[in-house]
Order: structure tokens, then sequence, then C-alpha cells
């Protein structure tokens, strides 16, 4: 059996995870910097509404921080150009290469995270769930009829 916590423990463990999290840190490395087992965080969260309400804000809140970075990344053109062993000027493919591929694992992941505000694919919401839309429309072709 693994360690016991406290209750006091679980918040403050709890609480440094979600800090953590909100900071752009993965579920794994969080939980790794204050040295509890990614699997004891889980079974907290399932077991807890607070804890996985905390989590839910925090994880919205790092595909906000991954966002940032994409903005970043893009913006850093430092090491676009190097001088090559005769002197000259040349664009470094490399780093260009490697940015793009942080940059679109960032939107891919933001992506996952949050849907509804980083996918490129279109929600459509509808406010009126009593009635299905193709029931509705068979009912008023029957009517106009």
């Amino acid at each position: 059996m693994g360690k016991q916590y406290t209750e006091a423990q679980k918040n403050k463990i709890v609480e440094s995870i979600i800090i953590l999290i909100t900071q752009g840190q993965s579920i794994a490395k969080a939980c790794k910097e204050v040295e509890v087992s990614s699997s004891t965080y889980m079974v907290w969260l399932s077991r807890s509404e607070d804890y996985a309400r905390a989590h839910a804000n925090a994880m919205a809140s790092r595909a906000d921080v991954i966002f940032e970075e994409i903005l970043e990344i893009a913006d850093n053109t430092e090491d676009d150009i190097i001088t090559d062993s005769d002197g000259n000027k040349v664009t470094n493919h490399n780093v260009i290469q490697r940015d793009r591929l942080r940059v679109d694992t960032r939107k891919w992941i933001a992506a996952k995270m949050n849907p509804k505000k980083y996918s490129d694919k279109q929600f459509i919401e509808t406010k009126d769930l009593t009635e299905k839309p193709i029931t509705s429309i068979v009912r008023h072709i029957v009517k106009v009829k």
C-alpha cells in the first residue's frame, strides 16, 4: 500500500500541483516536483469534486499558457540566421523546422485541452434541446401541405 496522507497534506499537495499546472507544467512534471505519483493525484481527483473542479480550471489556464508559448516561439527570430564558416549569413533551417514542430505540437495540445477555444473545428450550439431539428422540420413541412 502507498504512502498515507492527512487531509491537510493532500490539500497542500493538490494546491501545489494545481499552481504548477496553471503555470503550464504537465501533470507528470507537477506531480514529480511535489513528490507524489500522478496515479495518486488522479485518484484524489476522482474522489473529490473540489479537486476535480480546481484541476479543470488549472487545465484551462494551462491551455492559455501554451497558447502564449506559441506566440513567443513564432515571434522569436533570434537564431534564424547564422554565420557559416566562410562568414556568410545563412538561414538556419534546422531552427526554423524545430520551431515549426514546437508550434504545431502546442497548437494540437491546446486544441485537445480546450477545443471550443483553440480547435480549428467549428462548434454549433443550439439553445432548444427539447426537440430534434429534423423532427421540427418534418412537422413544419407537414403543416404547410
